[in-house]
């Protein structure tokens, strides 16, 4: 899951089963599940699956942790995305840097942000469409791809790719002075801004993360439990059953 709206389809696809409530976690990736007894757990990972979520069934809601592979892969996606992306940002938002070709450079190194970078973004879109649902992922791709096919367009058959384009920086909108204008920085910029705000969401998932272990270290292993007498014993918490006084 990548945005609300993920959490709301999983939640939607979970209530259609009779009398079954959800309440997804976005940060951890948890469903709290709600269901009568005849409706088991594969009942409900089915159901999770055919929104388009691998799912399996937890006893209890474990602490968001990064697995060290992943948070890896995830890191070196972002730092080969901002290498290939600056540049390009550059050039195209300060007119003076501007060389002869300098769009055919931007061309060269937006094309594996939109293909490799973007390659999640594009997966969880396709997914999405399969089961006809959008998210953030949908708008990432189209986002992406609508900017860098126009900009080939463009500079293949609009004109941008003839030696000397230059292409001012402005914040309003103006009318197009013959030669077809470029996206490159705006097909790039989107998943690297994107990826950006993942690594920060996952760094500040793991300190809540750590914090909620060492919460849950300072549990204690023992109870003391009160008899009806008034006497007490210390006993091993697994042991606390329900109707028993327990002293705090």
């Amino acid at each position: 899951m990548t945005c609300a709206a993920c959490v709301r389809r999983v939640e939607k696809r979970l209530a259609e089963l009779a009398d079954v409530h959800a309440t997804v976690n976005l940060a951890t990736g948890i469903a709290r599940v709600t269901h009568p007894r005849e409706t088991g757990a594969e009942d409900l990972v089915r159901q999770v699956e055919s929104a388009g979520y691998p799912a399996t069934a937890v006893g209890e809601e474990p602490a968001p942790k990064e697995t060290p592979t992943e948070g890896l892969a995830e890191r070196h996606r972002l730092a080969v995305t901002a290498v290939l992306s600056l540049p390009v940002i550059a050039l195209s938002m300060v007119p003076a840097w501007q060389f002869t070709h300098w769009q055919w450079l931007c061309f060269v190194l937006a094309a594996p942000v939109v293909v490799w970078s973007a390659h999640p973004f594009h997966a969880a879109a396709v997914r999405g469409l399969r089961h006809s649902s959008a998210s953030m992922d949908t708008l990432v791709s189209l986002g992406v791809t609508a900017s860098f096919l126009w900009s080939a367009y463009a500079l293949f058959f609009g004109g941008a790719g003839e030696p000397g384009m230059r292409m001012p920086f402005s914040f309003l909108p103006s009318a197009s002075d013959g030669v077809a204008h470029i996206y490159l920085e705006a097909a790039v910029a989107v998943p690297l801004f994107v990826l950006l705000g993942r690594a920060l969401e996952r760094r500040a998932k793991a300190g809540t993360g750590a914090a909620l272990r060492a919460l849950a270290g300072l549990a204690p292993a023992e109870v003391t439990l009160r008899a009806a007498d008034g006497t007490e014993r210390t006993a091993p918490l697994a042991e606390l059953a329900v109707g028993q006084v327990f002293v705090v």
